[in-house]
Order: structure tokens, then C-alpha cells, then sequence
């Protein structure tokens, strides 16, 4: 069977996209607001309990990783994310070697300790490596754990990465691997914080796209 290819949309096509889509965005924002806006301004107060707690990194790891997804629980009807979407499967993937251990341990698949492409937390976070390295635009296939019918093979353990990725608009138009990067934007809530604060927690790992650490499922 012939497949139709759908032609790459036009540039005025896509400026106009982008302005509705941030419109909706804003829109989206203000309902979110409206339900959960308590949750959102206790966030700083909440991840500062989480930090400064005495427990166990591993511990202290656990339960940012819950809060990741009570952050997502909140704003997951107002997104554009739909199960077997899986744009975001064909971009890079970046994620701890202390969570691929955990993915590995998990599912009993073998890991590579040792990327060939890899970043510390200092080199992402205070040298932005890991952003001049996306903005070569890494050539990357299909996550490793994406399956046939296009969902997540590993889904409750995937990565922090994956659970607070998403798309604040009403279609997945912005999130199509065919647009160029540079003129599209796909509107999200900003949880960078959560990713600093996972790292602040112990600087002692290595950060690579979840390709390099597990190359195939093989158990």
C-alpha cells in the first residue's frame, strides 16, 4: 500500500499555528490556575520539604519523582498528550544513570554503564552542554521502549524526563518531528526546577539520552 506523505507545512501556516497556540496556551494557564492553583504556589514549599528532609537520597529521589507526577496528574486533561501519540519518543531523551539503574533493575534489562555520549550535572546545569549538544540536533531513532502499538514499554518507570514532558496545546501539531525546531514552540508549564533539584540531591552520575544507556531490551 502507497503511503501519503503529508506536505511539510508552509511558514505563514506555522506563524499562524504558533499564535493560536500560544493563545490556547494562555487560556489553558488560567484554568489550571483556576483548579490547582494552591497546588502550584505550595510547589516551592513542597520540593523544599522534600530536600531538606532527613531521609535517604534514594528516599528524597522517590519522592520528587511523586511530585513530578502529581504535576502532571494536574495539568494532563489540559494537554494536547494522548496514549500511542509518541512524537516525543523520537526526540532526545535525557535521563540519570541512577534512574536507568532503576529501569534496569526494574524490568531486568541490561544497561550500559558506559555511554558513549554522556554529561555531569555540572556540565548540564552550570556549563549548558547538554543544551549547545541538543542544538546540534542529535540524529536519534525511536525510544528504545517504544512499542509496536506506539505506548510505553516501561511507562510506570520511565523517566522524570517523560513525566514532566507535555504540550499545552490542542493538537499535536508543534510536537511533529518534521518542524523546524527553531520556528516552533510547544507551550508547557516550566518544571526545570524539578530537574535541578533531583541533581542537587547528589551530583555523583552521569546524564545521557535513554538510547546510549540501554541500546536494545535485551535482558
Amino acid at each position: 500500500m502507497t503511503q501519503i506523505q503529508t506536505p511539510a507545512p508552509c511558514l505563514d501556516e506555522i506563524q499562524v499555528k504558533q499564535q493560536e497556540t500560544m493563545q490556547h496556551a494562555n487560556n489553558v494557564l488560567h484554568v489550571i490556575q483556576m483548579q490547582h492553583g494552591q497546588f502550584f504556589d505550595q510547589l516551592p514549599l513542597k520540593m523544599n520539604a522534600i530536600v531538606t528532609q532527613n531521609a535517604s537520597v534514594r528516599t528524597k529521589r522517590n519522592h520528587i519523582r511523586i511530585l513530578a507526577l502529581d504535576i502532571n496528574e494536574k495539568v494532563s486533561s489540559q494537554t494536547a498528550c494522548r496514549k500511542q501519540c509518541s512524537h516525543c519518543c523520537h526526540i532526545p531523551v535525557l535521563l540519570s544513570s541512577h534512574e536507568a539503574e532503576t529501569i534496569s533493575q526494574k524490568t531486568g534489562i541490561q544497561m550500559n554503564a558506559t555511554p558513549e555520549v554522556s554529561f555531569t550535572p555540572e556540565e548540564h546545569f552550570r556549563q549548558n552542554k547538554v543544551e549547545k549538544y541538543l542544538e546540534t540536533r542529535p540524529q536519534v531513532g525511536p525510544c528504545t521502549f517504544l512499542a509496536k502499538d506506539g505506548g510505553c514499554s516501561i511507562y510506570e518507570n520511565r523517566p522524570l524526563m517523560c513525566i514532566t514532558h507535555h504540550s499545552l496545546d490542542k493538537t499535536d501539531f508543534f510536537c511533529r518531528t518534521d518542524l523546524d525546531p527553531d520556528l516552533t514552540t510547544v507551550p508547557s508549564i516550566n518544571t526545570h526546577f524539578i530537574h535541578e533539584h533531583y541533581a542537587g540531591l547528589d551530583l555523583n552520575f552521569k546524564i545521557a539520552d535513554i538510547r546510549q544507556f540501554f541500546p536494545s531490551t535485551q535482558v
